[in-house]
């Protein structure tokens, strides 16, 4: 499989994850060198819908968007309740963690000087909100979200958890649950050997840029 994705710590992540989770095979690849293009611009009718991550699954058969192709992931690799009710549950936290995609993936891994300031101080002040809700499972499930087994949208959870608590620490004092969370789901099997190997995130606030075969490249939606 072939995984299509911007040089970001976004929707990619949980997939990789999860693929790494799964020990399934695939190469991840950015959209200028997949497409041929030195734009995005120029490939995005290429796309469905014109977003991305894609998963390409074979030369017939293209999946997009993240929640689709966790889905189908969640299916090769037993992370997806068998429980309709609960199905449905564990569908819906996925939706919800992308709430955290702008104020912590973007902030991280995009923003800089004035606007990486303000981001994060506004972070700051909504993240009580938008973490009560998974912080309520915790204390009613743990360790993780639904059981003691990792659904896909633990995944998720965990990939925004994780970037904070790198980037921005202190603002996990308060939450021993997901300190917690995060610790178990370290212990999955995949998870550590893909944390030792990912691409690293430097210059935040200043000029983010992720590591990728021994270089470091701007974030971003371009090709350098």
């Amino acid at each position: 499989m072939k995984l299509v994705y911007f040089n970001y710590l976004a929707y990619a992540e949980p997939i990789k994850m999860i693929m790494n989770y799964g020990n399934i095979p695939y190469e991840f690849i950015f959209p200028w060198d997949y497409f041929g293009t030195e734009k995005w611009s120029d490939s995005k009718n290429d796309v469905p819908f014109g977003k991305l991550p894609i998963l390409v699954i074979d030369e017939n058969t293209t999946l997009w968007e993240s929640g689709a192709i966790m889905r189908y992931l969640s299916r090769k690799t037993n992370t997806i309740p068998e429980d309709e009710i609960l199905k449905a549950k564990v569908d819906a936290v996925f939706d919800n963690t992308k709430d955290f995609v702008y104020p912590i993936d973007a902030t991280f891994g995009a923003r800089v000087d004035k606007e990486f300031q303000e981001c994060k101080k506004e972070l700051t002040s909504i993240l009580p909100d938008l973490i009560r809700p998974f912080y309520n499972l915790l204390e009613e499930n743990g360790p993780f979200l639904f059981s003691d087994k990792a659904f896909y949208c633990d995944f998720a959870f965990y990939h925004h958890m994780k970037l904070l608590k790198e980037c921005s620490g202190e603002l996990l004092d308060d939450y021993p649950k997901i300190l917690d969370f995060i610790k178990a789901f370290e212990k999955l099997k995949g998870i550590k050997d893909y944390l030792n190997n990912r691409p690293t995130l430097i210059g935040i606030g200043k000029d983010p840029k992720l590591g990728h075969e021994g270089n470091y490249l701007p974030t971003g939606y371009w090709r350098d």
